[in-house]
């Protein structure tokens, strides 16, 4: 078995997807590990890029577009590493960051999965651990106290981002933003894959909770870095969103459009 399967699910984000392979490639050192491309019925050209110039990558292609959940669960499948490392296509890796928190992993027989450092392009920290909600804040606060009743400085721990604190060290977190989680394969046999009723957003923290529940941690590692670009699958879906609003404004038509984003 190999020690490391990187999960990269990728929906019209050729260039993006590119930059991304390339950074794990040479960053990447001394760990056995193999890239998993899962493309979910991109248009723009991603996976014939990913044929020609990653010939070693793994590709599943699928002709639609699956959701996130279902088409990381197709890569978690076909996965054999010790380790699953789910990551977002939009991302950087710098200086070795997976064969650290792959060494993390190894050190922390507790640790379910790991969250490492995001950065924004500018390298400034872009938050990205967050707790559960309680009962108490989802239901009672959140629903019948209306904001302006609540001083300012407390309605940020009423989110279940933590920005109250500044990522410089270890934490044991409820769960880590899905842009890059490293996971035990042996974990998702115990408390099984990605629930694919969410499409997008959400299932991170519904596996994050599993894991609890089954006695695993969730740890935050902050010696692992990586550059988050944020949300460009997510663009691609708006833009086309709005175009089909600009059409039907264009052409005077009374439509109820719904569009899963």
């Amino acid at each position: 078995m190999i020690e490391l399967s990187i999960i990269i699910v990728n929906w019209n984000t050729k260039d993006i997807l590119q930059m991304c392979i390339e950074s794990v490639y040479k960053t990447t050192q001394n760990i056995s590990f193999d890239i998993i491309v899962v493309d979910n019925g991109s248009t723009d050209g991603s996976a014939a890029m990913v044929q020609k110039k990653f010939p070693r990558v793994k590709l599943i292609r699928n002709k639609r577009n699956l959701g996130f959940a279902a088409a990381n669960n197709q890569g978690i499948k076909k996965a054999q590493g010790l380790f699953i490392l789910l990551l977002n296509s939009d991302t950087i890796i710098l200086d070795n960051a997976i064969r650290k928190t792959v060494e993390f992993m190894k050190r922390k027989s507790d640790a379910g999965a790991v969250g490492c450092k995001l950065l924004n392009p500018d390298y400034s920290l872009q938050h990205s651990c967050y707790n559960f909600y309680s009962f108490f804040k989802r239901v009672v606060v959140r629903k019948f106290i209306p904001k302006f009743f609540i001083p300012l400085k407390y309605q940020r721990n009423l989110e279940s981002l933590i920005t109250s604190w500044d990522y410089s060290e270890v934490k044991e977190v409820d769960y880590v933003r899905g842009a890059f989680i490293m996971v035990r394969n042996e974990v998702f046999r115990e408390v099984g894959l990605l629930d694919e009723s969410f499409f997008m957003y959400g299932e991170e923290a519904d596996l994050c909770l599993r894991m609890e529940r089954a006695g695993w941690r969730v740890y935050f590692y902050p010696e692992a870095q990586i550059v988050h670009l944020k949300g460009a699958s997510v663009k691609k879906r708006l833009q086309k969103f709005c175009t089909e609003l600009i059409l039907i404004c264009y052409f005077g038509k009374s439509i109820i459009v719904y569009v899963t984003i």
